[in-house]
């Protein structure tokens, strides 16, 4: 067993002995992104015995901030997302349930866009395990469209944070990788600064930096959906949809069924 694989273990044993599920230890790894702050989290949780959900996470989220990160390489440490991601497609997203049975089905997809046009689609049953896989293509120009997008977004994109926090604890974990940046959330969605801030004082304050972030990649992401419109393809945050009654579709869907489900 390598460090790495030491590390994990441990996080698996201390997650159990306060109560929560020693599965999580692999997705807390990838969100982690570091050797030292696994062990960090390690160690809080080895001497904190039974803590909430919200105590934990926000505890997790602080060892994150504190801690110095690699490079923004495409790159997720030990999680089920790691064999999922493409570094060769120009653009991903990743809708999951951050909590639930392995096994069991909770609405769970991805889809990667490549620079030929090439699109594929995945559904998963909970902890990324593959369920359906469907292939297709969009045009050679709307391909091109979301490259360029991607392009004059760059740099905005690049001072992103790798992982955005809104002080959720729970619900829908959204990944996206634009080119090679990865940037991971959880309930993300578009807000008006002026109006949270009249609503809620306090949170605008505390989350005033993420709620830019988030607004940011929403609306490139959104961008980049207009576009897979216009090819039949109807992706949002919570699903993707598929026209096949639109004469600009894709020339040809492929699919395949992962009948086993791994229990």
């Amino acid at each position: 067993m390598d460090k790495r694989q030491e590390v994990i273990s441990e996080l698996s044993d201390a997650f159990e002995a306060s109560g929560h599920s020693g599965d999580t230890a692999k997705t807390v790894a990838a969100y982690l992104r570091s050797e030292e702050a696994i062990r960090q989290m390690t160690e809080y949780l080895h001497h904190s015995g039974q803590v909430s959900i919200s105590e934990f996470v926000h505890e997790m989220v602080a060892i994150r901030d504190r801690v110095s990160y690699e490079d923004d390489d495409l790159y997720v440490e030990d999680g089920p997302l790691e064999k999922e991601i493409s570094k060769e497609a120009i653009f991903q997203y990743y809708k999951s349930a951050s909590c639930g049975w392995r096994g069991d089905y909770y609405g769970d997809f991805g889809i990667r866009i490549y620079g030929d046009g090439r699109v594929e689609y995945r559904t998963y049953y909970y902890y990324m395990k593959p369920r359906t896989n469907y292939e297709t293509e969009i045009s050679p120009l709307a391909a091109e469209r979301i490259r360029e997008l991607l392009l004059r977004n760059q740099d905005s994109m690049e001072r992103i944070p790798r992982s955005l926090d809104n002080g959720s604890c729970d619900g829908s974990g959204q990944t996206f990788c634009f080119g090679n940046k990865m940037i991971w959330a959880l309930n993300i969605e578009y807000n008006d600064p002026k109006s949270v801030k009249k609503r809620n004082p306090e949170y605008y304050h505390k989350y005033k930096k993420n709620l830019i972030c988030e607004n940011r990649v929403f609306r490139l992401f959104e961008e980049i959906c207009e576009i897979l419109r216009g090819e039949g393809i109807r992706l949002s945050i919570h699903r993707c949809e598929f026209s096949a009654n639109d004469s600009s579709l894709f020339s040809r869907i492929r699919s395949h069924i992962f009948r086993k489900k791994n229990k």
